[in-house]
């Protein structure tokens, strides 16, 4: 979502239901998986997801420049925050694998595995949530022209052990 519709949007969430809809249906899913990806089980992604929304009606949000990262870091501050609160009751929870389909083809995997933490990073970031480049930049605290070039590199990377 970029910047001019997603303050739009927050600005008149409030008093239009279909603005928070818009808002819910665009983010709601990715927060989850986002947060999945990073904190695994020890956190509810879905409560999460529902607290900021939550957050989002109650504050008065002002601009916000780079809207993704906004929502990403938010909840990804309020899961930290639950861990730390909560550690010892998310210490009890336990990964259950999922089981994959016999006909499952793990060629994107094992491509996914050659990347270093940051390449695989910058690629959940930016294609499986829809960050820029230069909000993963600002998001990670890395210079944008070393995102930009690690995202090139990591691509031709997974190109080259696709083909």
């Amino acid at each position: 979502m970029n910047e001019i519709e997603f303050n739009n949007l927050i600005k008149r969430i409030a008093k239009d239901e279909k603005c928070f809809d818009k808002l819910y249906q665009y983010y709601f899913a990715k927060i989850v998986l986002f947060l999945r990806s990073k904190y695994g089980t020890k956190v509810n992604g879905a409560d999460i997801a529902q607290d900021f929304f939550v957050m989002l009606l109650s504050n008065n949000v002002g601009h916000i420049k780079y809207p993704n990262a906004y929502v990403y870091k938010v909840c990804s501050n309020m899961a930290y925050h639950k861990l730390g609160v909560y550690n010892s009751e998310t210490q009890l929870l336990e990964t259950i694998p999922t089981p994959l389909p016999p006909e499952y083809d793990d060629t994107i995997d094992r491509a996914l595995s050659t990347l270093d933490t940051l390449e695989l990073e910058i690629i959940k970031l930016h294609i499986y949530y829809g960050y820029s480049l230069k909000e993963i930049a600002i998001d990670t605290g890395q210079n944008y022209s070393t995102i930009r070039s690690t995202y090139n590199r990591s691509m031709k990377k997974l190109k080259e052990k696709l083909k």
